[in-house]
């Protein structure tokens, strides 16, 4: 429940007088962070503005001056109404739509049977019917995609949903969490935190299990996330960055570690402490050359009994003025494969820094793959893989992409006549058409530079890569 009086009348503040809570949220989030961080703010009104900040800026944007405070108290309304008797967790399972591999027609779970597995374990095996081509479907993790799966006279075809998924690129699970209200533990998922046992002394270090939920992007759509889960005190552990998607109630029961998470994070902007131009001297490790790093929505390896450890690791970039500079990032490492893992919104900001001197695999082609040796796709791709391109999109400055050629050479991930080939064939391929024309031209000079460059011209590095 949240106070009508605490979000609408004059919040005390020494920047905005005679301003409501809301307003200060809507018009100067900055100036509310720094109230948050100081703990100034409520944490009733706190979870209130997070759920309802896009209908707020609407209100606040598009309403006449006249009936916008009706409409906050509308909000507010359901808000309280919807929490009333407390914030307990509350879910819906829903099963997602699958797509039929054969003529693309989107497909409902039709219904849901007992089976026995071959290790005399029972599981529930979920049912889609093609409604244009009749053909039976299900999806069992533990068997591999397009596996045939004969039960009694039918036979069904296993699909799984990182390839087969109606609306969601991400999706690890068919059956997923749509939270309704929710309790969650939040932690810095920049930070070594272990989270494999419940926080709770109550629980006796309870094993967490992973769940799959819906939650709302920053686009506003839907997608889905695996988090964990304690069944004893009903307790989400969830990344810090998923509380700006949260958009329904919700309680924080860590709630000053949140504040001090955000204190830090405001400070390492200020200081810049995660980005830094010479190499690192503190003792976290680096993400080597070889060193294999899949890019996935969750830190998980395809062998689900295999245990992942939370890590800070340095990479190295090429920023947009074609210098080099190290960036701490968080991973995950399965010590068993040795393989990294690392979030998507980890690799977005790397690219938004510049060209990460990485060779990164993508979620369906590392489950494709079945092994890391099956990671290593087609020779001709490595070039693109490390980042190297030569279109009008990523519009890479010729000094950039000198810099990844020369680095290649450097650290003998490949030699001068391999990229060489590789350009060729590139050219060869796409030499008859117009369309190509300033490609083709890049490439020729990126084929000059290759040929008359000496191994170690470029400053050496030390580049840590993450392979793709």
């Amino acid at each position: 429940m949240v106070s009508k009086e605490y979000l609408l009348a004059c919040f005390n503040n020494d920047k905005y007088i005679d301003k409501s809570l809301i307003y200060i949220y809507v018009h100067d989030k900055e100036y509310y962070d720094e109230l948050y961080i100081e703990g100034k703010v409520d944490s009733g009104a706190r979870c209130f503005l997070e759920q309802y900040r896009f209908k707020l800026r609407e209100i606040a944007n598009n309403t006449p001056n006249a009936s916008r405070l009706l409409e906050y108290e509308n909000l507010i309304n359901e808000y309280n109404s919807k929490n009333k008797g407390g914030l307990i967790n509350d879910y819906k399972d829903v099963y997602i739509n699958l797509l039929c591999p054969a003529d693309k027609t989107r497909m409902r779970l039709t219904k849901l049977i007992k089976i026995k597995l071959h290790n005399s374990k029972k599981r529930i095996m979920p049912v889609y019917i093609c409604p244009k081509c009749k053909a039976n479907y299900t999806s069992v993790s533990c068997y591999s995609e397009k596996c045939k799966i004969h039960l009694e006279e039918d036979v069904y075809i296993n699909l799984l949903p990182i390839y087969n998924s109606a609306d969601y690129k991400k999706a690890s699970s068919i059956q997923v969490r749509r939270l309704i209200k929710g309790r969650f533990y939040i932690y810095d998922n920049r930070k070594n935190e272990k989270r494999k046992n419940c926080r709770n002394s109550s629980c006796n270090n309870n094993k967490l299990k992973t769940v799959s939920v819906l939650f709302k992007s920053k686009k506003n759509k839907k997608n889905i996330q695996a988090v964990k889960w304690c069944d004893i005190c009903k307790t989400y552990y969830a990344p810090y960055f998923l509380t700006e998607q949260f958009d329904f109630p919700y309680e924080i029961v860590n709630e000053k570690e949140v504040l001090e998470i955000k204190r830090e994070r405001k400070q390492q902007v200020e200081e810049g402490s995660d980005i830094i131009k010479e190499h690192p001297k503190d003792n976290l490790p680096s993400i080597e050359a070889k060193d294999f790093v899949v890019r996935r929505s969750i830190f998980r390896c395809m062998h689900n009994d295999h245990s992942i450890d939370d890590i800070l690791a340095w990479i190295e970039v090429i920023g947009k003025n074609g210098n080099i500079h190290y960036t701490k990032v968080s991973a995950g490492y399965c010590a068993t494969c040795s393989i990294y893992f690392i979030l998507e919104s980890t690799y977005d900001n790397l690219k938004k820094q510049g060209i990460p001197i990485c060779r990164i695999s993508d979620e369906k082609n590392y489950l494709k793959s079945g092994n890391v040796g099956g990671m290593m796709l087609a020779n001709e791709s490595i070039l693109m893989q490390y980042g190297y391109n030569v279109g009008q999109k990523e519009d890479l400055s010729v000094k950039t992409r000198h810099k990844i050629l020369a680095t290649l050479i450097d650290r003998h991930i490949l030699r001068k006549s391999e990229i060489i080939s590789y350009l060729d064939f590139f050219i060869s391929q796409r030499q008859s058409r117009d369309m190509y024309r300033l490609a083709i031209a890049k490439w020729e000079l990126d084929r000059d530079f290759v040929e008359s460059y000496k191994e170690g011209k470029y400053q050496e590095v030390g580049v840590k890569g993450l392979y793709r």
